[in-house]
């Protein structure tokens, strides 16, 4: 299926923003001060997490299944070296872009998304052999194949030719020579659209992936005195807060031919201020909680339609509104943090198909000042289907006296 030019240049650009913001940490640096850069190809063999639609449960004329997949990646990073203080408190993270190709096993339709993106890598435990790492990255996938109802069975795992593709994982590097490293580990793959445009329900990978890494220089980390890392320069508490919005499509037509036409492309506006207060454990990890209140277009849109209800806005506007509770935790890597949440609606108005109590929220935030932040999270329930791609800005601060 063709992809429309319009698309393939907002692929493009968003591309060149997310490199632009990757390589902004290396910019600039000369001399013993860059940190050293490396190389790494991988390969990972994937399993689907099940989907329950006719789609994806189908078989083709061979008897193959949805199932399997090989993946292959290759990426460009920078070892941080310690030049920086966070570098040594987060014991020299990696960061970098990379181009990942997936290929569906003995089945084309779904196509074979190809994804650029930014990483970060931890370290767990840092030894000159072994190390302990983890790692996570974001970007945006194209090259699948969507949504047509003209098809005899129609695909209702993608419905936009470009989507969001986002991995998690964890492994060891083990050294095998001076500049080069083995890496085996795992990875769950993630590519949706977060419900911006129906049907669609995307896809959740698990596979075990092997990689080399090569470091063609030198690794020469700097080390300062440990008490440096304990001075009081980070607050111990913050109170933060963010306001989000989106839209969301609700899937009308996943299983049979029975709703209302005009229900397909319906937009529903998400919004949310959220606020709550982190315990700063360290320079690297925060905990916290917080109150969510929302406002959810799709709330009892579902139980409308079914009651022959077929308009758009016909549940009232209170029936939208909620309340929910978050437990909260960050992963910060300089001014980048990996934010995670897990949810319970305490307030809304129930209905036939509403979406289920309990959430979860993984994303990233980038502090542009001590105090100013941005985000881009997901939204979802079920630990596996997207509610809502949530962009947000917010606000922190800090109790008196403990001020940067």
């Amino acid at each position: 299926m063709k992809v429309p030019t319009r698309i393939s240049w907002g692929f493009i650009l968003i591309s060149m923003v997310l490199s632009a913001v990757v390589w902004y940490p290396a910019l600039g640096q000369t001399g013993e001060e860059r940190d050293q850069h490396f190389y790494r190809l991988s390969t990972m063999h994937g399993e689907f997490l099940p989907e329950n639609t006719p789609f994806f449960n189908s078989r083709d004329d061979e008897g193959d299944p949805f199932r399997f997949t090989q993946s292959y990646a290759f990426e460009f990073g920078w070892q941080t070296n310690g030049r920086h203080l966070w570098h040594e408190a987060n014991n020299y993270p990696r960061y970098g872009i990379g181009l990942h190709y997936m290929r569906v096993l003995r089945r084309n339709e779904l196509g074979h998304p190809i994804a650029f993106y930014g990483f970060v890598g931890g370290n767990l435990i840092r030894w000159d052999f072994l190390q302990v790492n983890t790692y996570a990255s974001l970007g945006m996938a194209t090259g699948m194949k969507y949504w047509d109802p003209k098809a005899p069975l129609p695909n209702d795992i993608f419905a936009t030719p470009v989507n969001v593709f986002c991995e998690l994982g964890s492994g060891l590097s083990l050294r095998l020579r001076k500049h080069l490293w083995i890496e085996p580990g795992i990875r769950l793959t993630h590519i949706s659209n977060g419900n911006t445009r129906e049907p669609q329900k995307g896809v959740n990978v698990f596979g075990y992936r092997l990689g080399l890494r090569w470091v063609p220089g030198d690794e020469v980390f700097a080390k300062r005195n440990l008490k440096d890392l304990k001075k009081p320069d980070v607050p111990k508490n913050e109170l933060f807060g963010f306001m989000g919005i989106t839209t969301r499509q609700v899937e009308f037509n996943a299983s049979n031919d029975d709703w209302p036409p005009e229900t397909y492309g319906w937009n529903f506006l998400m919004l949310n201020v959220f606020a709550g207060y982190n315990r700063v454990v360290d320079h690297r990890f925060k905990y916290g909680a917080g109150l969510d209140f929302f406002y959810d277009g799709t709330n009892g849109i579902k139980a409308a339609v079914l009651e022959g209800r077929v308009e758009k806005n016909a549940i009232p506007f209170e029936d939208k509104l909620g309340t929910s509770v978050f437990l909260t935790g960050e992963n910060s890597i300089d001014r980048l943090s990996i934010y995670m949440g897990l949810g319970y609606i305490l307030l809304r108005k129930q209905y036939f198909k509403s979406t289920p109590r309990l959430e979860q929220r993984l994303g990233v935030k980038y502090h542009l000042s001590d105090h100013l932040f941005v985000g881009l999270n997901v939204r979802a329930y079920n630990f596996s289907a997207a509610k809502a791609l949530e962009l947000n800005v917010g606000y922190r601060c800090f109790p008196k006296g403990e001020e940067n």
